[in-house]
């Protein structure tokens, strides 16, 4: 997340694990992305009676971080639907790439923008960014 302190920020660490059952993990700063923003959905999805949704995104597969679905505002997909179709339901950032950073923000998903306004941003520095992907799709090439 971006963090602000005396005019600057701190740069996040993004790590892919890649899982031959239950697709790529994504961990920024060691926390799953998956229970960010669980915390973030939980209390939109009370209020909706369906609390069980909360967070409930699967990894996208390996092949899918060369080309991610995205939505009508450009944003890409960082998350799919548990149901195994990642266009489904899926987790949206906007992802800026820059010459020396990358930010995932405008986070949206199938609760509603208002559910995610308190997910991110998240900044990383280009290269890192590039080599976990880079990771991933080389997994994904392999398998």
């Amino acid at each position: 997340m971006l963090k602000r302190r005396g005019g600057g920020f701190r740069l996040s660490v993004l790590e892919l694990r890649a899982t031959p059952d239950s697709g790529v993990h994504v961990l920024i700063d060691g926390r799953d992305l998956r229970e960010i923003v669980q915390r973030a959905e939980a209390p939109h999805a009370a209020a909706a009676g369906t609390p069980e949704v909360a967070g409930s995104y699967a990894g996208m597969q390996a092949w899918e971080w060369a080309h991610p679905p995205d939505d009508e505002d450009g944003r890409e997909a960082v998350l799919g639907c548990t149901c195994g179709v990642t266009e489904c339901q899926p987790l949206f950032a906007r992802i800026t790439r820059k010459a020396g950073t990358v930010v995932w923000s405008d986070f949206d998903g199938p609760l509603g923008k208002a559910a995610y306004e308190r997910v991110g941003p998240f900044t990383f520095t280009r290269e890192q960014y590039e080599a976990a992907v880079a990771v991933v799709r080389a997994d994904s090439a392999r398998g």
